[in-house]
């Protein structure tokens, strides 16, 4: 963006030639959806004839700048040009937890090789070619229309849309290779075993994701921020309405299972808040739990209903600790409590669950996780249950060896690093 301006300060002054106005201030900015301006920095040129060096370059760091002021979490989108784009940027802005979707120049595609224009040519106005960087879920896409355009997305929905857009708006006979490719993916689920992992990003669902790939599952994860180690990732949109949030995940998982049916469902979804009845944070708190624990709970019954095998594991996570009363921590207590409920009201006749489908949920006491140690640094370790126990534990479940009952609640204490599993009485 140039700012008109032909004034003294010959430090940040610029001239480009062909533009509108070709002397003034130029501006790199961030707009919104709506066209508002929402950021913005001015370009001030080299220092004494030199630049900083950059990993990333000069134009992707604008844009790290720009996108520094965005919060993490809440599936941001960034568009940009192929100016402003290369693979380190788009990998630093997903692990912010923040999606892009941008042009880019085939030479920054190294290693990438897509099919040739005169293939694509061939083949007709809106024909394409994807390649995805399986470690980061990056989709580079070369689509054809009249002249070839390179794309780079970080979320496979977003390409199949913005496929199916392209070629609608260019009315091209090629509008449904995208659900064909989609329809190619689904082939290829039925020759493994799947898992949904609701929460797949935090401490609990990474650990799920990562020992379920290592067997050769295929992976989706569900959660606010998409998992790069999972074959698919369905974003949850925050929002204060359940039936919304609820709805906008069982279309999208939906969209990405089709009529594939999955072999388990794990909901390790949950947190942690503490508070009694005089808490000045009682209702804010209660309300995160009901939201992390019992929405999620209720999402994943729902999808075991429409997507899990005859025969399928669906678990829960509860807490050991709501078996009793929490008066310390009333929210917590009660959102667990429920869970306990619903995972017992799943093991009844006409709960809704496919044939000889089971829920099972573990109550642990403590995680061991990255932030428990941050914020109880002298606790006692040995007391708490390593991620990679539980994941273990429920891939067993999910290939048939020692489930627990359906409506079981199975408790998880841990003493000198060695856990012990038993259902509760």
């Amino acid at each position: 963006m140039m700012i008109p301006f032909k004034g003294k300060f010959s430090g940040i002054k610029q001239y480009m030639q062909g533009k509108p106005h070709p002397w003034g201030l130029k501006l790199w900015v961030r707009n919104g959806i709506s066209g508002m301006l929402c950021g913005f920095d001015v370009y001030q040129g080299s220092v004494d004839g030199k630049r900083a060096k950059s990993d990333l370059g000069i134009s992707c760091d604008v844009v790290m700048k720009l996108a520094s002021t965005l919060p993490e979490g809440p599936n941001y989108k960034v568009y940009a040009d192929n100016f402003l784009t290369c693979v380190p940027l788009i990998v630093q802005l997903l692990d912010r937890g923040i999606h892009f979707v941008e042009t880019v120049r085939q030479v920054l595609l190294p290693k990438c090789n897509l099919e040739n224009e005169k293939i694509l040519k061939k083949k007709g106005s809106g024909s394409f070619d994807i390649r995805v960087k399986a470690n980061h879920n990056i989709y580079a896409i070369k689509w054809y229309f009249e002249t070839p355009i390179h794309y780079t997305i970080t979320n496979e929905a977003h390409a199949l849309d913005l496929l199916a857009a392209r070629n609608k708006a260019c009315k091209s006979y090629h509008h449904d290779l995208a659900k064909e490719r989609l329809t190619q993916r689904r082939k290829a689920m039925a020759a493994t075993n799947c898992v949904l992992v609701y929460g797949g990003k935090g401490a609990l669902g990474s650990a799920c994701v990562n020992y379920f790939r290592s067997k050769g599952w295929w992976v989706a994860s569900i959660d606010i921020v998409a998992n790069e180690e999972a074959n698919a990732n369905v974003l949850v949109k925050l929002c204060e309405s359940f039936t919304d949030q609820a709805a906008q995940v069982t279309s999208d998982v939906a969209t990405v299972l089709g009529e594939h049916k999955v072999d388990a469902i794990v909901c390790v979804a949950g947190g942690w808040a503490g508070g009694n009845c005089s808490s000045k944070d009682l209702y804010k708190n209660t309300d995160m739990m009901w939201k992390q624990s019992v929405w999620t709970s209720t999402i994943s019954s729902h999808l075991a209903s429409l997507h899990l095998k005859p025969g399928g594991l669906l678990t829960l996570s509860g807490a050991k600790a709501s078996l009793d009363g929490t008066p310390g921590m009333i929210g917590y207590g009660m959102a667990k409590a429920a869970v306990h409920q619903l995972c017992k009201s799943l093991a009844g006749e006409n709960s809704g669950l496919p044939p000889g489908a089971g829920a099972v949920a573990i109550l642990p006491v403590t995680l061991d996780t990255p932030m428990n140690r941050k914020f109880m640094p002298d606790a006692d370790f040995g007391s708490w249950t390593s991620l990679e126990y539980i994941a273990e534990t429920f891939y067993s479940w999910a290939t048939g060896s020692g489930r627990p009952a359906s409506g079981s609640l199975i408790q998880l204490v841990t003493t000198g690093g060695k856990t012990e599993a038993s259902a509760a009485q």
